[in-house]
């Protein structure tokens, strides 16, 4: 096996009134497994948001508004917390950048605070999410499961610390599920999934689910905490929400500070899926910024001449500050058509986030594990199969590749290799190949990594998608030991489909080049296979004096040719067809060409080497050539001179 240890840094809608947002699923019945849910993220609208009650500062202002709700998704349990006066303000929360975690760049130049309205630019797409700020911008996919029918949708959040993730409350509190218009059904998500900085720079060339790249990994919620205004009343004057995550995702891809105040304009950001404002298959961060952006505000809210759409919501905006950012706001509704509407980061919600924070440290801060995944951030998804086409018992090379995103050592990591006949590859599947490797330490990345593994004699001839399930005996997020029956969300799957052929390896096996090949006794015929594309069969013979030969390949289907060397591998003579039907043969006979004394080696593959030949006869004949006493062979032709003395 070969491989590389190389250390990886760490990188780096909103609706109208309904917006869809992304998460990470939680824990129900039985776990949904991570390759689906990359398949439902696919296709999940941004998450409905029905328009709500108008409400009065006074009323937003009151305790019976600003309570803090808790939801814990394992037990499906929800707690009010008595209220608590928030005395004075906390001013600017700083914001974290990892140590050597790239920094983007941001535009240039504040406008005047008393500009007009302006008219918007769209966002652009952003696919270099591994520097700061956009690092710390979340992709969610929340499941909602309401009348026994799951409702998948996207939105968007962002670190507000080590472990906690902001965003807009109808992402995580939904006030119609299924969409419907009709609110009496409105609930928590049964299940959140979120993905940091994902983006799709890669593009898919196997399995549909591998366009997304998850640059540091998967994260789900454990924990869901809301106002009572949002979750009772639906005042989007407290439409939003906060995520607590199962690892420390924030202390890998960083967090932008916080400020209760308004600047003129604001930086956004967020990951819209709604078309036709973007196409459809989006899965990267839209980006948006103009001059003197920034409309209008109230005490709760901050009014945007911005284009931000469904998938948007619960995304940043932020202003600089000695060229640091600080959120002021979250995506939170929006008319698609240049205005929309942040809840606007109070002095009370600022303090909520510390408190949070705190509260957390103490009673649910995670463990540190490690976390295997797939890698395909660079242009190169380091994975694929040589060759493509084989039979029952070749063997193939499998190249692999692995990230621990987790925060902890992931010890013996094994491959197991599985023929599967879909991209669904599981346990169940046909185990064809077991590498395991030594240790592998928290962000590091394996690449060009390859191992060999021999197609069994059971499997049946087909087509198979060849993936991996790649584990560690070290405890880890996501259980991964732990997937029988169910694809492992350690899960990957190469590029290129297998083929068997209907060709079971011949036992001469392996005789692909000179320095393999095998001996073949005169009147002894074997039986030989061309199971792979490309495939080439090596015989050597042995001649103890000049003799003639026959070398000669015959079968039921097939199409072959041959080739003769000498001892140094210098071709004597090549034939395709000059056997029965398409096999080959060559024959050196006395008195013309006899091969003399010496050991020749023959090479045989299938014509054009792009098929197969399930089974075919060969076999060499050697008959020694009669001399004269003059020492000419019998049959040589002899030229005779008549002179006169």
């Amino acid at each position: 096996m070969k491989i590389k240890n190389m250390m990886v840094m760490a990188a780096g809608v909103v609706c109208f009134l309904a917006i869809l947002i992304p998460g990470p699923p939680i824990v129900q019945a039985q776990e949904q497994d991570e390759v689906d849910i990359l398949r439902i993220l696919r296709d999940a609208k941004p998450a409905p948001n029905p328009p709500g009650s108008i409400y009065s500062h006074l009323d937003s202002a009151s305790p019976n508004f600003r309570r803090t709700v808790q939801y814990d998704p394992a037990t499906g349990e929800m707690r009010i917390l008595p209220f608590e006066e928030t005395e004075g303000g906390v001013g600017r929360v700083p914001p974290f950048i990892p140590d050597r975690l790239p920094t983007a760049s941001s535009p240039d130049g504040p406008a005047p605070e008393n500009d007009p309205r302006i008219t918007p630019t769209p966002p652009t797409p952003l696919t270099q999410t591994n520097t700061f700020p956009y690092s710390s911008v979340y992709k969610m996919l929340m499941r909602f499961n309401t009348g026994g029918t799951d409702y998948y949708y996207v939105c968007t959040g962002w670190s507000s610390n080590s472990f906690q993730v902001a965003t807009a409350g109808h992402c995580i509190y939904n006030w119609d599920p299924n969409d419907d218009g009709d609110t009496s059904d409105r609930m928590w998500a049964s299940e959140v999934w979120l993905w940091a900085g994902q983006t799709d720079r890669v593009e898919p060339s196997g399995a549909e689910f591998t366009a997304e790249d998850r640059i540091f990994g998967p994260s789900k919620w454990i924990q869901g905490r809301s106002y009572t205004g949002w979750t009772d009343s639906q005042d989007f004057n407290h439409d939003w929400g906060v995520v607590t995550l199962d690892r420390r995702m924030g202390d890998r891809v960083g967090w932008m500070g916080r400020d209760s105040t308004v600047d003129p304009e604001l930086y956004f950001t967020g990951y819209p899926t709604e078309t036709p404002y973007v196409p459809a298959n989006t899965h990267v961060q839209y980006f948006g910024f103009d001059a003197g952006n920034v409309s209008g505000n109230t005490d709760y809210q901050i009014f945007l001449d911005a284009y931000i759409y469904g998938g948007h919501s619960g995304g940043p905006s932020w202003a600089l500050f000695h060229e640091l950012q600080y959120v002021e706001g979250i995506h939170s509704t929006s008319d698609r058509v240049g205005s929309a509407t942040d809840t606007r980061l109070t002095d009370a919600k600022l303090s909520s986030l510390t408190a949070y924070a705190a509260d957390d440290e103490i009673n649910l801060a995670p463990a540190s594990l490690a976390e295997l995944c797939e890698y395909s951030y660079d242009g190169n998804d380091y994975k694929g199969l040589t060759p493509t086409s084989v039979g029952r018992g070749d063997t193939i090379e499998v190249e692999l590749n692995v990230l621990n995103v987790g925060w902890a050592e992931a010890t013996e990591v094994s491959f197991n290799i599985y023929a599967s006949s879909d991209d669904y590859v599981n346990q169940n599947d046909v185990l064809i190949g077991t590498t395991t490797y030594g240790s592998l330490p928290a962000w590091n990345y394996w690449r060009d990594f390859s191992t060999t593994v021999t197609i069994p004699e059971s499997l049946t001839a087909g087509d198979y998608y060849v993936g991996w399930i790649v584990s560690t005996t070290a405890t880890e997020y996501g259980g991964d030991l732990q997937c029988a029956g169910l694809p492992c969300s350690n899960h990957a799957v190469a590029d290129d489909m297998l083929g068997v052929q209907d060709c079971s390896l011949d036992g001469y096996e392996p005789n692909g080049t000179s320095g393999q090949a095998g001996v073949i006794s005169s009147g002894s015929p074997q039986t030989h296979s061309i199971c792979s594309i490309g495939d080439e069969d090596w015989l050597s013979f042995t001649v103890n004096e000049s003799s003639q030969v026959v070398l000669e390949t015959s079968g039921t289907l097939g199409n072959t040719q041959m080739w003769l060397y000498d001892s140094g591998l210098t071709e004597l003579e090549y034939d395709d067809d000059g056997g029965t039907s398409s096999f080959s043969l060559i024959d050196r006979v006395c008195g013309v060409d006899s091969l003399p004394s010496g050991t020749y080696f023959v090479k045989i593959d299938q014509t054009g080497g792009n098929n197969f030949i399930q089974e075919y006869q060969v076999s060499v004949d050697m008959t020694p050539c009669p001399l004269f006493q003059d020492g000419f062979e019998s049959g040589d032709t002899l030229a005779w001179s008549n002179t006169v003395p």
